[in-house]
């Protein structure tokens, strides 16, 4: 008799163990999820305040609007090309638009045409 409710004891300890660590994982979730959402929450507010700023700023003059497609050019430039990297670019890309007045260190610049040979 006394295994039976060594053996019962047991079970129930191990049962109420077993639901406390659900518990905690179902808490910890719910706390994660949670965090989650306000972050989200707070990058959408954030995002659009910047928005915001970036209208207002880059929308006061032809000018201004010229330069923040520039500056974000160039951005692109940055993340696009590396060292010894190939572009094909078509002449009226944005891209383009921006190297058509840009030449080497002491030199000039010469267009390849398709076709071709170097």
């Amino acid at each position: 008799m006394n295994g039976a409710r060594s053996r019962n004891a047991s079970y129930r300890k191990g049962t109420e163990a077993a639901r406390i660590r659900g518990n905690r994982v179902r808490d910890l979730n719910k706390i994660q999820s949670e965090a989650y959402r306000q972050v989200e929450e707070i990058r959408g507010v954030a995002d659009a305040k910047a928005t915001e700023i970036y209208a207002k700023a880059y929308n006061q003059s032809p000018e201004a609007v010229a330069f923040y497609e520039f500056t974000r050019t160039m951005q692109a430039y940055k993340s696009i090309i590396a060292e010894n990297t190939t572009l094909v670019l078509s002449t009226d890309s944005d891209l383009f638009k921006f190297l058509k007045g840009i030449t080497p260190k002491g030199g000039v610049v010469q267009a390849q045409r398709s076709g071709d040979a170097r």
